[in-house]
């Protein structure tokens, strides 16, 4: 059974002081790979793919969007560089095992990973307008008081559909100060679901607080 999580923490403790560094690299060999048709797994082709991945950084340093077809991934990797050597080594581990095709998933476990010990909380800030300045310092200074978080990173998003105000995301976590989402408190408020069937226990509260969703 492959466990995301734990393979995550095996790639963190492997990479070590080096896993900015590692987890860049991953993130190009996972890229470079999405537009290959065949499974990168097995020891003969493992032992293929590394040899093709060594060949090219001894070279002239890795281009990811060379290989990929995607100049937008391009980027130079090289085996002098330490978390280079440990991301190449654990990817051919991985195909080795028959986990390769695992790998955007173990990418996500591995930033939630490395996030979780950078002290780093990422949030989906969805607003109807593109988000100033001002509105996202103070929502960091907010979810800092109650994350204690040393770093809040946002995903801003436009959803014109919440016609004022906005939404923020932490994991199952939703506070809802839109219009869009006053107008559906209010109607709960009132014993009206989205459905439009009559409640017969209507909430007390319509103010904005943290939801599960």
């Amino acid at each position: 059974m492959f466990l995301p999580d734990r393979w995550a923490v095996a790639f963190t403790e492997l990479c070590g002081g080096n896993l900015e560094e590692g987890i860049e690299a991953f993130r190009a060999f996972v890229s470079c790979t999405a537009q290959l048709k065949s499974r990168l797994e097995g020891n003969c082709k493992s032992r293929r793919f590394e040899a093709l991945l060594r060949k090219a950084l001894k070279e002239a340093g890795f281009d990811s969007g060379a290989l990929s077809g995607n100049a937008v991934l391009s980027r130079d990797f090289r085996l002098e560089n330490r978390g280079t050597e440990l991301a190449l080594r654990f990817v051919v581990f991985l195909m080795r095992k028959n986990y390769f095709r695992y790998r955007e998933v173990l990418l996500a476990e591995i930033e939630k990973a490395a996030d979780r010990m950078r002290g780093t909380v990422r949030v989906v800030l969805e607003s109807a307008v593109p988000a100033d300045s001002a509105l996202e310092e103070k929502i960091k200074a907010e979810l800092v008081q109650r994350t204690c978080a040393r770093e809040i990173v946002l995903d801003k998003r436009v959803v014109p559909e919440l016609i004022a105000g906005y939404r923020v995301y932490i994991g199952a976590e939703l506070l809802d100060t839109s219009f869009q989402g006053l107008m559906r408190k209010m109607a709960l408020g009132l014993g009206v679901p989205a459905d439009g069937n009559i409640a017969e226990d209507p909430i007390d509260s319509i103010d904005s607080v943290w939801e599960i969703v």
